[in-house]
């Protein structure tokens, strides 16, 4: 399911928060952006995902040539990466508050997103049963002859 494939790269990129490789990248290595976010909008039928990054216009460049840096960075391959990213995952679900509201929203989005309304369990080992080769496969397709680069251009504080 692409849904589980999505779930994972975010996890990839964004486990670790604020020292995350996404955010250690741009926000605490190059001080190019201050809050970056990994995104996604599926359904059955296709979406999209990527990254959202707030950043001043001079770094613009930059940042998009760091992205395809992350994209390409050997420790997301590593076997100590895809353990940390595991352990998150397993955190994710087994620390969760109990609350009925969020997790109507979650099965809503499953249902949504693949079709199948899955439980939290089913979900968790559909996750953590994606092995470490199948994630550099999908890290190894991710191209930039493959993506867009949407940049929108405000005028902050002007």
């Amino acid at each position: 399911h692409r849904f589980l494939e999505i779930e994972m790269l975010e996890s990839i990129f964004t486990a670790g928060d604020l020292g995350s490789p996404l955010n250690r990248l741009l926000r605490e290595r190059s001080r190019l952006a201050y809050s970056p976010e990994f995104t996604c909008s599926l359904n059955p039928d296709g979406g999209y995902w990527g990254f959202v990054v707030q950043n001043p216009e001079w770094s613009t460049d930059a940042v998009v040539e760091s992205l395809w840096r992350l994209l390409a960075d050997p420790d997301l391959r590593t076997t100590a990466w895809h353990e940390y990213v595991r352990d998150t995952i397993r955190g994710e679900f087994d620390m969760r508050d109990p609350d009925t509201d969020d997790y109507v929203k979650e099965a809503a989005q499953r249902l949504i997103t693949n079709g199948i309304a899955w439980s939290d369990t089913d979900c968790r080992q559909q996750l953590l049963g994606i092995s470490r080769d199948e994630i550099n496969d999908l890290l190894d397709a991710l191209s930039p002859d493959q993506a867009h680069t949407i940049i929108f251009e405000g005028q902050g504080g002007r």
